[in-house]
């Protein structure tokens, strides 16, 4: 279903393998579409500006009819998604090769980790694996964010700054200890606080309500 000025759309996806279904919501064309009225699991709490920016821009939908999952964490395959469509890349990746054994054509995010992979945004966990439904952490998500900045939007990839003001900065592993200088520099990553300290827990998850604050925020860095 078509979405129209004021009324959401739907897209319904079927596995050709299982047989299996799922629906997403497509936000309504209006810039007054409310996503708290869209999905039953939003309110307008410190989450509702990131949601409604991803929902409204068409980066994030549903996770199947009238959710949005806002405490659900997000996976390799969904951030590799959100940024496929704010890169809004037509190339078909349909039959783009991969060496990952473990996505496969007929996924839903087949063509986005083929493009992602494809402009060196990012890269598998194994020579073999990209590990798609796999939580995503907090340091691999910055690593992924600096990757799509240097393609698309590479005057932005200054303004890092020291991370020693995070009791946990030598947990940062070497190969994102950049892109997470990068992000917190930015903006875009900031502390989570325990016990009256500030730390920046690199191997922490991220819920679906946290990846749209930042990504919420990523987008205004690069005038998006």
């Amino acid at each position: 279903k078509e979405p129209t000025e004021t009324e959401t759309g739907v897209k319904a996806f079927t596995c050709t393998r299982c047989g299996e279904t799922k629906t997403e919501s497509i936000p309504a064309t209006g810039s007054d579409v409310d996503v708290t009225e869209m999905f039953s699991d939003v309110t307008k709490n410190w989450a509702y500006p990131g949601i409604q920016y991803c929902v409204t821009h068409k980066l994030m939908g549903s996770t199947g009819g009238d959710k949005f999952a806002p405490t659900m964490t997000t996976t390799r395959a969904q951030i590799v998604q959100i940024l496929y469509n704010l890169s809004g890349d037509k190339t078909d990746y349909g039959n783009y090769y991969l060496p990952f054994t473990d996505v496969a054509p007929v996924d839903w995010f087949y063509e986005a980790v083929a493009w992602a992979y494809a402009n060196d945004i990012v890269a598998g966990t194994s020579a073999t694996t990209f590990a798609p439904n796999v939580d995503i952490t907090r340091e691999q998500m910055t690593v992924i964010l600096y990757g799509y900045t240097a393609k698309y939007a590479p005057a932005f990839t200054g303004g890092g700054t020291s991370l020693g003001q995070f009791p946990d900065a030598g947990s940062v592993a070497n190969w994102a200890y950049a892109a997470m200088n990068w992000a917190v520099g930015n903006g875009l990553i900031s502390g989570m606080g325990s016990g009256g300290v500030s730390y920046l827990a690199p191997q922490g998850s991220a819920t679906r309500a946290q990846a749209s604050a930042i990504i919420m925020r990523y987008c205004q860095l690069i005038g998006q």
